[in-house]
């Protein structure tokens, strides 16, 4: 007698079905399966009509589908093994246990791990926080339960043991950490008995205890962390390691993760000395001083470019995203659009592992400048506090100093195909290495289908008004057939230079319409090097919102939310866009807290929100990637604009323009007091310097 199983064998829904299986001593076929492909197929729909895996025909053709079925109907098939319960009252203790797994266990699952495993399935952040009650509502039942049983029905294992532990195997893998685990010693000792057995051991393999250090790319930690050695700086004294020594980036970014989990004075200690900081600091600031204000960014064909929001501090979120989505390499660019630092304990780590990875990998990693990289804001917001514990509060004044050489937006083109020889050949007569450059920053080599949009592609990157040699910077090429360019910054769209504006609310917006706007050239020509910008297109740049009702709908008028900056209301974008020849805007700078208070504006819960849409497919989206802010159980998020070649970019006339979202829960993230976050005050300040 054997069962047949339909469903791929990594799938954990079809875990419990073999634990079971195995206890019973009952043989499982499993043909190779697909997903995709094999689950809408007319025989596996006769199966299972919903196509829903795992699904099973039994020896006698009956077909059986959902995994708790599948559990039940191979366990039943052996009376003697009593895994369904040896009585009946045994039975229904059996059922009740795989009741509260389905009803309260499971969320916590489907809710926090799956779209951490899965970044492409939306974080809910109030289905998390129900999973997580719920998870905490049980957890503490079957640790009474446990204190005086070996097993939770009867003497021997059942059903019920088979979907508790299969189910704890997941949470202790990626929720609960050391001193979760530490509260319940009964559970453990429950779980690490039963998960060493050989039926569950041949399916669940080992379970690796969650460790916050451990998940920041799986890589084990250290019995003991040593102290500190000197950083390795390479022999140009510029890069803190070649670009090949990917171990040398994730072993500094889990050093720096070990030190978060321990006092904050220890950060010299166990990840970085002061002497090393200054060095690291410093030698960003020169890498950064020589980009321009308004830097160009080419989607390689094959890969992808991300867009990272804020990270206030939360260096963990960080960890999580580079651990998710790779880390920086020529086919997979980031672009970090600001407020790095304020609102968190930990953002002098995050500041440091932007600045090595910037050195390390100079073309893959692409720092902008938020309104928190603001003298004032890191005074008011925890910043100043937080590098005062660390490293001394003279050491601030480098990291301001670094912080005014930040660029302030870049522009993301993605290019249409380019016949061989074309860019390539202009790029070899001009000295290039086979990809052209724009102000320093390399855009990759298009290679592809000849035509008219590649040879005017070709004619635009090369011409040079000036006899140079240099191209043409991006706002002075026209646009091609087939070319998308898309801005990403920290706030958004900015005046042409300083003028009055009209309170928001104060009218119909026709006055509103009568500012000039600026364009990218205006942005580039802006001095961006003043500790606090104030009154020019850099101020703007870095404090201004989109509005849907606050006065803007044709327009722009004051930022009553902030007291800097403009808010701009959908005509003024979509004409500012059109202009400078954008598909569209990414940016950050609004989180939960600040999208609460505004009415007709989407929320952030998730972490990302389009904010503005057109027919033509031009779009305005902010991205806000420090996940559970100020404790409001947000997802961080991040957006992907993929290459041409890549299988996940839109494809065809008419394909949709918005680049992928992604949302990730709050992970790693050590317990305690946010000591570098000031409280937060009911009335805020109505000045544009002492406004994040």
């Amino acid at each position: 007698m054997s069962f047949t199983v339909f469903c791929p064998s990594s799938n954990p829904r079809v875990f419990p079905v073999l634990i079971t299986a195995e206890l019973a001593g009952v043989p499982v076929e499993m043909p190779p399966f697909t997903m995709g492909t094999d689950n809408k197929t007319p025989e596996f729909l006769a199966i299972n009509p919903i196509g829903r895996v795992p699904a099973m025909r039994t020896p006698g053709g009956i077909s059986v589908w959902e995994s708790p079925a599948l559990t039940r109907a191979i366990a039943r098939s052996v009376p003697a093994a009593e895994l369904a319960g040896a009585t009946p009252l045994d039975a229904a203790a059996v059922d009740a246990w795989m009741s509260v797994v389905a009803s309260d266990l499971v969320p916590a699952i489907t809710s926090m791990v799956t779209p951490h495993l899965y970044p492409s399935l939306k974080y809910e952040a109030e289905a998390a926080a129900k999973g997580r009650a719920g998870m905490e509502k049980v957890l503490p039942v079957l640790e009474r339960v446990l204190l005086s049983q070996t097993y939770l029905v009867g003497e021997r294992v059942t059903l019920a043991d088979v979907w508790v532990v299969f189910v704890l195997s997941i949470l202790m893998e990626h929720i609960l950490d050391a001193p979760a685990r530490a509260a319940m010693p009964n559970v453990m000792r429950y779980f690490t008995t039963l998960a060493a057995q050989p039926a569950f051991a041949k399916v669940l393999g080992e379970v690796k205890l969650y460790d916050p250090i451990v998940s920041a790319f799986g890589v084990e930690p250290p019995d003991e962390l040593e102290r500190c050695i000197p950083f390795k700086w390479s022999s140009d004294g510029g890069c803190p390691a070649p670009p090949t020594d990917v171990a040398w980036a994730r072993s500094f970014l889990r050093r720096l993760c070990a030190a978060s989990h321990r006092e904050p004075e220890l950060i010299s200690l166990y990840a970085l000395r002061k002497p090393d900081m200054v060095r690291l600091v410093g030698a960003a600031k020169d890498v950064l001083s020589r980009c321009p204000n308004v830097v160009e960014v080419g989607v390689p064909p094959a890969g992808r470019v991300r867009v990272v929001g804020d990270l206030h501090g939360n260096f963990h979120d960080l960890l999580h995203l580079l651990a998710v989505g790779g880390l920086p390499s020529e086919e997979n660019i980031y672009i970090f659009a600001g407020d790095y630092v304020d609102r968190g304990n930990w953002g002098v780590e995050v500041v440091l592992a932007l600045f090595a990875l910037k050195l390390w990998r100079p073309e893959a990693v692409h720092l902008l400048r938020g309104n928190h990289e603001t003298s004032s804001c890191v005074e008011r917001y925890g910043f100043a506090t937080e590098v005062a514990r660390k490293y001394g509060s003279q050491s601030l004044g480098g990291f301001l100093s670094a912080f005014r050489e930040l660029p302030i937006a870049a522009v993301v083109v993605t290019a249409p195909a380019v016949a061989p020889g074309g860019v390539a050949a202009a790029a070899a007569a001009r000295g290039g290495r086979g990809g052209s450059r724009t102000r320093g920053v390399a855009r990759p080599v298009r290679r592809g289908a000849s035509g008219r949009a590649s040879a005017r592609w070709e004619a635009a990157t090369a011409a040079s008004g000036s006899g140079s040699g240099r191209p043409l910077p991006i706002w002075e090429r026209p646009l091609v057939p087939g070319e998308r360019r898309v801005l990403a910054l920290h706030g958004g769209i900015w005046r042409d230079r300083p003028s009055s504006l009209v309170p928001a609310g104060a009218g119909s917006g026709a006055a509103a319409r009568r500012v000039a706007l600026g364009t990218l050239s205006t942005l580039a020509a802006t001095p961006r090097r003043a500790a606090d910008p104030e009154g020019d297109a850099v101020e703007d740049a870095i404090w201004s919102d989109p509005s849907t009702g606050d006065g803007a709908p044709g327009g722009v008028v004051a930022n009553s939310l902030r007291g800097a900056g403009v808010l701009y209301g959908s005509g003024a974008a979509e004409r500012w866009l059109r202009d400078n020849r954008l598909a569209g805007l990414l940016r950050a700078h609004e989180g939960p807290d600040i999208r609460a208070t505004r009415p007709g504006m989407s929320d952030m819960d998730a972490g990302w929100a389009v904010d503005m849409e057109w027919p033509s497919g031009a779009y305005v989206a902010t991205v806000f990637s420090a996940a559970d802010y100020l404790g409001r159980g947000n997802a961080g998020g991040y957006a992907t604009l993929a290459g041409r070649d890549d299988p996940a970019a839109p494809q065809g006339r008419g394909a949709p323009m918005l680049p992928a979202f992604s949302s990730f829960p709050s992970r790693g993230r050590p317990a305690g007091e946010d000591w570098a976050c000031p409280p937060v005050t009911e009335e805020r300040p109505m000045t544009p310097r002492a406004m994040g």
